[in-house]
């Protein structure tokens, strides 16, 4: 018995030093296992590598689009590709358009999402199965853009609407109101939220454009009070009060001093016609004006009398007839009532005694020895400046009035020069007119520079005044003294 048990024993519980030598066998052989398996893995795991390297891992989405194992330049048309299929549509007014992304100022940054969805951080991220990673497009939007192209399909006209108007009535009474037109304008605020949340979500989206109604720049209140205050500067009483009548411009020709501007761009004003209020000035001041008539003696040259004496005769004039015309310019310009008395001067008569010669028998006007005067001679289409019986400039080519509207006739003292002036007629702007003389009422004679010839002009004379080349009329001008006669004969 006791060696069966001994046996038993000894197979049961063998001795201590047979167990380690069996364990370190069993050891090696594991060892040994491990290295063969870890040598077939490290090929798998460097084929798999190899297979993802610069592409994006299994479980990679972008913008939810799957793009495992795609590269960079892919996943960039993945995501273009998906945007394009998210359709825009745009209502504005009766118009349906389709505008792109990009022409709504979207900006989409494909390149930035791509290289986020291939990016590894470190090699083990190749061995991290049952792995997800979502990617967000960087989207972003011009916020100017969409009010842009909402502008750029309406019609700018209706945007502004119909501004207002004003104008002079027909009968020169008072000024009209047109009133104005609201516009149409598009209300863009918060279309730029709506695209770039459909964008980000790449889906379409349709957008109906609202307006609203805004009334223009000049609006009807605003023409109703230009209308207003032009109104009280064309209501505006000024008087010329002389000793012998009282001169106060009639409705009609009050209704040419005041104008209302309607230049493109700015917006009405009242304008206080310069050259309308000169003319009326100029014709009181004819109307004032009597020649003085001297007390003449002619006699031949041997001093015998040539023919009764002529009495003489005092004259008057308008002393300050620049002063009272800026006087009354400046009344229709501040809307106030104004009496303007000019001063009337006499002009004395002379005792003359005239040689009558030769030459001036030849002469439109029988001057005193030395005394300067103007020939304008309406046959020969000429002035002259004379100096007593000589002739001291010219004659030279004048253009006169047309058939139509000829140039008056007879012998005038110049009564108003200016340098230069804006003159205005019923038909007719021209600005820039140099060098004026008026010697009749608005009738003068100036420089003029529209013109390339001189002489006779037909029908395309002037309306009648005495136009001259701009360097003669400066002559004349610098030569002629107001007060010098003006003789205008056929």
């Amino acid at each position: 018995m006791s060696n069966e048990f001994s046996e038993m024993n000894a197979a049961t519980n063998p001795p201590a030093a047979e167990p380690k030598k069996r364990r370190g066998k069993k050891l090696w052989i594991a060892l040994g296992l491990l290295v063969l398996l870890g040598a077939g893995t490290g090929g798998g795991a460097y084929a798999y590598a190899q297979q993802y390297q610069g592409k994006a891992l299994p479980g990679t989405t972008v913008q939810g689009i799957d793009v495992a194992k795609k590269t960079p330049a892919e996943i960039e048309k993945s995501i273009m590709d998906a945007l394009s299929q998210a359709k825009l549509e745009m209502k504005i007014q009766d118009q349906t358009l389709n505008p792109t992304w990009e022409e709504l100022g979207v900006k989409v940054d494909a390149a930035a999402a791509a290289q986020s969805a291939v990016a590894k951080g470190s090699w083990m991220d190749y061995f991290k199965f049952n792995q997800t990673k979502s990617v967000a497009v960087p989207i972003t939007i011009d916020p100017e853009a969409v009010t842009k192209y909402v502008d750029a399909h309406v019609p700018a006209g209706q945007q502004v609407g119909k501004p207002a108007n004003v104008t002079m009535s027909e009968d020169g009474t008072k000024f009209d109101v047109t009133p104005s037109e609201p516009g149409k304008m598009p209300e863009t605020n918060g279309l730029s939220d709506q695209v770039l949340a459909a964008a980000k979500d790449f889906k379409p989206l349709e957008l109906n454009v609202p307006f609203s109604e805004k009334d223009p720049e000049f609006n009807t209140a605003k023409a109703e009070e230009l209308a207003q205050a032009a109104q009280a500067q064309l209501d505006t009483k000024v008087t010329i009060k002389t000793p012998s009548y009282n001169y106060t411009p009639s409705q009609k020709r009050r209704a040419s001093f005041i104008e209302i501007t309607n230049k493109e761009g700015e917006a009405p004003a009242i304008k206080v016609n310069d050259q309308a209020i000169t003319d009326w000035v100029g014709a009181v001041a004819d109307d004032v004006y009597v020649s003085p008539r001297n007390a003449v003696k002619k006699v031949y040259p041997d001093g015998k009398e040539a023919a009764p004496p002529v009495a003489g005769r005092e004259g008057k004039e308008v002393a300050d007839a620049t002063k009272i015309t800026n006087e009354a310019i400046e009344a229709f310009k501040t809307g106030k009532e104004t009496v303007i008395e000019p001063e009337i001067k006499s002009t004395p008569f002379k005792e003359v005694t005239k040689t009558i010669r030769p030459e001036s028998v030849k002469l439109a006007y029988a001057p005193e020895d030395g005394e300067k005067w103007i020939d304008v001679n309406l046959s020969k289409h000429t002035a002259t400046a004379y100096e007593g019986v000589k002739a001291v400039r010219g004659p030279v080519a004048m253009v006169n009035g047309a058939p139509k509207t000829p140039t008056v006739k007879g012998t005038f003292p110049i009564w108003l020069k200016r340098k230069t002036q804006t003159m205005r007629g019923p038909d007719y702007e021209t600005p820039n007119v140099p060098w004026i003389m008026y010697f009749h009422g608005s009738y003068a004679l100036h420089g003029a520079w529209w013109r390339s010839s001189f002489g006779y002009a037909g029908k395309n004379g002037s309306h009648g005044c005495i136009n001259l080349p701009v360097g003669t009329a400066k002559w004349f001008y610098n030569w002629a003294p107001v007060g010098t006669k003006v003789v205008v004969h056929d």
